[in-house]
This record gives C-alpha cells, sequence and structure tokens, in this order.
C-alpha cells in the first residue's frame, strides 16, 4: 500500500562542516488532510519547548545506513516523562518544508532517551516522518503556550511513519 504522504529531500554538509542540513518537503498525495509530527518537543523547568532543528537519530536496519526521524519513537528504556510531537495539519493535495540540523560527527540522539549507539561505517541517511490520518486527540501539555500537542495516547495507537528513499551522506 502506498503512503498518503510523500517526502523529497536532500541533506549536505554545512559551511563549517561541524552539521549536516536537511532540508526536506513532505507531499500530501491523499484526499484528506494528515497531521504531521515533525515537531519535536523537550521537556524543561517552564514546559515544553520546541526544539525547530532536532531531529531523531537512530540505526536502521539497512547496513550503513543511519535513520533521521520526525515523530514519536516509544523510548527503549523507562523515562520519567514522555510526550509526543507537535502536530501540523497537511491539507489534502498540498504540501509543507521542513528543516533540521544534525551535528557532527553523527551520533545517536532522542530527546527523551539515548539510544543504542550507531556503530558502523555511514553512508547512507533515509528520512522517516511521523503522521496521522485522523484529528489528533489534543491531551498532551502546551508547547510554549500553544495547545497542539497530541495526547500520548493518540499518538502511539494512530501513528504511521512515511519513509523516504535512502541518499548518499555527502
Amino acid at each position: 500500500m502506498q503512503e498518503p504522504i510523500q517526502i523529497t529531500w536532500t541533506v549536505n554538509k554545512s559551511a563549517n562542516g561541524q552539521s549536516l542540513n536537511v532540508d526536506y518537503t513532505v507531499h500530501n498525495e491523499s484526499q484528506s488532510p494528515v497531521y504531521l509530527l515533525d515537531e519535536l518537543v523537550e521537556t524543561t523547568a517552564q514546559g515544553l519547548r520546541r526544539l525547530p532543528k532536532a531531529v531523531i537519530v537512530m540505526k536502521d536496519t539497512q547496513p550503513g545506513t543511519v535513520r533521521l526521524m520526525r515523530g514519536y519513537i516509544r523510548p527503549e528504556a523507562d523515562v520519567l516523562l514522555d510526550f509526543a510531537p507537535a502536530a501540523r495539519l497537511l491539507a489534502a493535495g498540498q504540501s509543507i518544508t521542513g528543516h533540521a540540523e544534525v551535528a557532527l560527527p553523527l551520533h545517536a540522539w532522542h530527546p527523551s532517551f539515548r539510544p543504542l549507539p550507531l556503530t558502523a561505517q555511514l553512508d547512507a541517511a533515509v528520512l522517516e516522518i511521523g503522521y496521522l490520518t485522523a484529528a489528533p486527540e489534543l491531551g498532551g501539555p502546551p508547547v510554549e503556550g500553544k495547545q497542539n500537542t497530541p495526547s500520548l495516547a493518540s499518538v502511539v495507537k494512530q501513528q504511521r511513519f512515511a519513509r523516504s528513499i535512502p541518499i548518499r551522506l555527502p
């Protein structure tokens, strides 16, 4: 089954060589709206804060490939607090863009837990973006005063991931 959303993307080394710039466009090819879960958040003393440039970095099942992800990833270990990303509406037939930055050298990263380390030589990457095909149940805490965080239970139950084609790392 073809996913209702498609991802086109590029990854380039920053001018100073200290990070990768990930730029993407998500196209909603369906007849219904979807809700992208590509606004990662972290908890602070003041509440939840957006991480506009962050992307989850994890091992992929394909040798030599790293997963760059935006969406909810269930923690690999117990965590004190766990939140769903903020949701963005993407209307039927429309596109939306995003940007992320990944520090070099590449290392595994998640805002809520420490994922398994990257151990292999990496020469390719895939981008995965979480989305919902039905309106999310809002119920998570506000992010920077704005209530667009879906309830974690709703995301765990409904989230799907769109996966890009692999591209070579610069």
